[in-house]
């Protein structure tokens, strides 16, 4: 009886198995896409940080890419990729956005992290104008967009 069952069991998911096949159009219909997500851009800016007096590199700060929103009562910075200081006020910054960006811009966030040593300036949102650099070698990525950009970080009072 046991053997019956799944000899019956067996048969059914056969069927299903067939059925599934058949309605397919084509051979391509049965292969899954190739990648999942969104469109997106990569960015790769080089900014450098100079003091709006002085003209000095700045020391001590961080710089962040990302957005600005606001939704309501909640606003806020978003970060969306990854910066390195490289040199006394040089940083490297990479990373990428997703569809609904405007990829010519791209806004970088500086803050102080340590406002006792080196001066202490204001947090400041800085928009960076991208040039587009690559096109698009396949997939959901629109291109590299860079920049190569100096900011002027003012003290804070």
């Amino acid at each position: 009886m046991k053997n019956l069952i799944f000899k019956i069991f067996r048969w059914i998911a056969g069927m299903i198995g067939v059925t599934v096949a058949a309605s397919c159009d084509s051979v391509d219909d049965l292969i899954s896409a190739p990648e999942y997500g969104v469109p997106y851009a990569a960015f790769e800016v080089k900014c450098k940080v100079v003091d709006s007096v002085t003209g000095n590199p700045v020391k001590g700060v961080e710089m962040t890419p990302g957005f600005t929103y606001s939704n309501g009562n909640m606003s806020g910075f978003q970060q969306i990729g990854l910066s390195s200081e490289i040199s006394d006020g040089v940083f490297e910054i990479a990373g990428h956005q997703n569809i609904g960006a405007d990829y010519n811009k791209l806004e970088v966030k500086l803050t102080d992290k340590d406002p006792a040593t080196d001066g202490h300036y204001k947090d400041t949102v800085y928009v960076i104008s991208l040039e587009k650099i690559k096109d698009a070698d396949s997939g959901w990525c629109e291109g590299t967009y860079a920049a190569d950009v100096t900011v002027e970080a003012e003290q804070a009072e």
